[in-house]
């Protein structure tokens, strides 16, 4: 029986894949979304729609993941990157892996700082940021929620230093 090629492809982000991406949300990034006070639906929309780039990872034609980056201020020179994803993006991991480093030097192109917070129970995601590069600090109490978070960044700076 002849193996089935995967298709991967990174595309622009649209509303329909926002759509797929929240019916198929893996359980880490719904605990993720809960640790910040939201929905997996409203993180989600707010995220895409408060981007100025936004991608995702499609594993033949199926959302694997949605991920871009937020302006910190409207002129800042700080973004705060994010990524969810669907079960599809754990079974791709080495092409989510390559992917998303290529997005954190691109993204560092147009910032000098690339900060935001993670779920510290989400220890996969941890450790994927320390290995792309990120200063992830110990975990502090989300007022919120009362869940721990751990805030993690990247300057430019670092970068070049690689």
């Amino acid at each position: 029986m002849k193996r089935h090629k995967r298709v991967i492809e990174i595309v622009p982000a649209t509303e329909v894949h926002i759509e797929e991406l929240i019916r198929n949300m893996n359980d880490d990034c719904i605990k993720e979304c809960q640790a910040f006070g939201k929905t997996p639906k409203v993180a989600a929309e707010e995220a895409f729609q408060r981007s100025d780039e936004a991608y995702t990872g499609l594993t033949d034609g199926r959302v694997g993941a949605v991920f871009g980056v937020v302006p910190f201020a409207l002129l800042g020179s700080t973004g705060r990157p994010w990524m969810l994803s669907t079960e599809l993006t754990a079974k791709e991991w080495l092409y989510t892996a390559r992917a998303s480093k290529k997005f954190i030097r691109h993204t560092l192109r147009r910032y000098e700082r690339l900060e935001n917070a993670v779920d510290n129970r989400y220890k996969l995601s941890i450790k994927w940021l320390k290995w792309l590069g990120f200063t992830v600090e110990r975990p502090i109490v989300n007022r919120l929620t009362g869940i721990p978070v751990c805030l993690f960044h990247m300057d430019r700076d670092k970068l070049k230093e690689k």
